[in-house]
């Protein structure tokens, strides 16, 4: 058969050929990668670092540097001095060691840091800084004021006359809050919404019922009876009160009083878990005692979603709240150096120096 075939003539391939190359020609350019255009340059802000060491033999360092916009303060950080993160407290990506000295847990040892003179609002790799911020790191080590917040507290008759006073403010519109729609237990928890419980009157920015305390004071004046037991009663599927105040070691009872089921979730300022209680029936009851001061928040979590509270855990009686145009004044204060806490149960907490 093929001796019989007919000569192929190679001409008649060429119009194919020169389609196929074509085609060729137009995937190439319609695929290819384009060019990169050259970038504009991100705008650039200029901030201050300084490193205080604490009580190590370390003098401070302090830089000014210059970052693009939208940088964190770990960025900013990182272009100051060698760092380095790790899983120091509750986030993998914690600073652990910055220029050469890192935390040490069993001492207490951390490093802080603080934006214009407040504590930094969230962890420092999430935190974006702005142009003419101030960013101080300093190291907290046992013996400091953490050491003595945590001493036990004692009481001293002497003449302490000292004052801490204030005010705390939001900066910005305080926004409104709208309420919670009910979706079950309509009979007992009343109505079908329930008011926002961080919802108040509020005079401007100014921050009504905030509560105020002193870290750091270890001998003063007595602590004022009741607040070595309370009550949080959940009754119409709401806490009362909204928040609480124990001294270290009180205890806490919780109450049921409606004939729904409830639970009482408690969680620290770092969303980890203090205990999980069932209250399946009316009048069930738990006791509680408060080892670890600090600010919990207990939710329901057996669908009232709208349920929320707040024990304040305290060291010593040097606390308050703010009235209705954010003052406060606390009396009798020891001299000394503390740590000024501010904390509201919508915007959390700050903490200066006093």
């Amino acid at each position: 058969c093929a001796a019989d075939a007919e000569k192929a003539d190679p001409m008649k391939f060429l119009p194919w050929m020169v389609a196929m190359v074509m085609a060729s020609l137009v995937l190439f350019f319609l695929f290819r990668e384009a060019p990169p255009n050259p970038e504009r340059p991100a705008e650039q802000i200029e901030i201050e670092v300084e490193i205080d060491f604490g009580p190590i033999d370390r003098p401070k360092i302090t830089k000014r540097i210059r970052l693009p916009s939208g940088s964190t303060v770990l960025e900013a950080t990182q272009k100051t001095v060698p760092l380095k993160q790790g899983f120091v407290c509750c986030d993998a990506r914690d600073v652990e060691t910055i220029a050469g000295v890192s935390c040490d847990p069993e001492n207490e040892g951390w490093w802080l840091y603080q934006i214009n003179g407040e504590s930094g609002p969230a962890s420092a790799y999430r935190h974006q800084v702005f142009d003419g911020d101030k960013i101080r790191w300093f190291y907290r080590v046992k013996g400091s004021i953490l050491e003595k917040a945590r001493a036990p507290y004692a009481t001293e008759n002497g003449s302490a006359a000292g004052r801490v006073q204030g005010r705390v403010i939001c900066e910005g519109r305080i926004p409104e809050l709208p309420p919670y729609t009910i979706h079950k237990n309509h009979e007992v928890c009343t109505g079908g919404r329930k008011a926002h419980p961080c919802s108040r009157t509020y005079q401007d920015a100014r921050l009504w019922k905030a509560v105020v305390w002193l870290e750091g004071v270890q001998t003063g004046k007595p602590w004022p009876p009741g607040f070595d037991r309370a009550v949080l009663d959940q009754e119409a599927c709401v806490f009362d009160p909204h928040f609480l105040f124990l001294k270290k070691g009180g205890l806490l009872e919780i109450r049921n009083s409606d004939p729904v089921s409830h639970n009482v979730h408690a969680y620290d300022q770092n969303s980890r878990g203090l205990f999980n209680v069932a209250m399946a029936s009316k009048g069930s009851k738990n006791q509680l005692t408060m080892d670890q001061p600090g600010v919990f928040d207990l939710q329901c979590d057996a669908g009232h979603n709208w349920m929320k509270a707040h024990v304040i855990v305290l060291l010593n009686p040097y606390f308050t709240t703010t009235e209705r145009d954010g003052s406060f004044v606390m009396e009798h204060v020891p001299p000394g150096s503390y740590s000024l806490h501010a904390w509201h149960d919508l915007f959390g907490e700050q903490m200066v120096e006093v």
